[in-house]
């Protein structure tokens, strides 16, 4: 299938994960954060200079997944910076009150 053939019935969010999804993805993303800062500290330590496409790569992946795990706490908050949990509502059009 390609990318532009698909067919979406319905939007999905962040605020459709559950909090286990987003916790259980947050692990996954949290070790392969603690790799590449290891690896960095090795990079560094065997003199790779900040030039090179490697090392760059690297500290671009890094930065990469640290935003996207920050992310992640954030959506794994129940009230993230103090706002209320978001609520779907249930049906937009109601019935005007007479």
């Amino acid at each position: 299938m390609r990318l532009g053939t698909c067919t979406y019935v319905r939007i999905m969010d962040n605020r459709d994960l559950t909090s286990k999804q987003v916790k259980d993805v947050e692990e996954i993303v949290g070790r392969f954060v603690r790799f590449l800062s290891r690896m960095l500290k090795r990079m560094d330590q065997l003199g790779f200079v900040p030039t090179d496409q490697l090392y760059k790569s690297t500290t671009e992946t890094y930065g990469a997944c640290r935003r996207f795990l920050a992310t992640l706490q954030e959506i794994g908050c129940e009230s993230a910076r103090g706002r209320p949990a978001f609520k779907r509502p249930t049906n937009s059009r109601t019935k005007p009150e007479t």
